[in-house]
């Protein structure tokens, strides 16, 4: 009876563990309509530009977001205070319906991006997180931990990219900080982009 009992309860959490593993996973949405308009006052501030490609920026409560003319579109990019993860918008001059939205940390597209028609149908969508199951939050708290580095604080001698490393045929993040102006040095980790685990970590010059 006991072992019974221990079996249900191995079960039962299994179970609720891959549950819970699932939940986590960024899944796309499809068949959503999203409607949504630049604000107003938004508007207003970035019909206030006279040449193209300037920006505006302001704070919102605790966010800072800034406004762009592109041309044919107005950008509109949010993130909080002191990080570097932001959240985009891109709006038609025409009708101020938003045709695009994603999230960026640094230069790497993160989470899910999406295109959408005039009705606010999602036409494309891609999930950027599909070769990465350790994702940039897991990075960011890792490094902060293992080296004492904030990578989420936008600082102004650090790139990070991911992508798949030729040498050994897997995903990876590659992180280059302490970058020097004067003689192009750096430090640098290289990060298991599936598992986290740190693979190698070192000094290096730009060429």
């Amino acid at each position: 009876m006991k072992t019974k009992i221990i079996i249900i309860l191995i079960c039962a959490l299994l179970i609720s563990c891959n549950r819970q593993k699932k939940e986590n996973v960024i899944k796309p949405i499809k068949n959503l309509i999203i409607m949504k308009k630049l604000d107003d006052i938004y508007l207003n501030k970035i019909q206030e530009i006279n040449q193209k490609n300037q920006k505006i920026q302001f704070d919102e409560n605790d966010s800072i977001v800034e406004l762009v003319d592109n041309g044919n579109t107005y950008i509109e990019t949010r993130r909080k205070k002191n990080h570097a993860i932001y959240n985009y918008f891109t709006y038609d001059k025409n009708n101020y319906l938003m045709i695009t939205s994603g999230t960026q940390f640094y230069t790497i597209s993160i989470d899910i991006s999406r295109r959408y028609n005039e009705k606010g149908q999602i036409e494309e969508e891609k999930n950027w997180e599909e070769n990465f199951p350790f994702s940039v939050y897991d990075l960011i708290t890792k490094i902060k931990t293992t080296n004492q580095l904030d990578l989420n604080s936008e600082k102004k001698d650090l790139l990070i990219n991911r992508g798949l490393d030729k040498e050994t045929d897997s995903y990876i993040y590659l992180i280059r900080y302490n970058i020097s102006k004067y003689d192009g040095s750096y430090k640098y980790i290289k990060v298991d982009g599936a598992t986290g685990e740190i693979l190698s970590e070192g000094s290096d010059y730009f060429l």
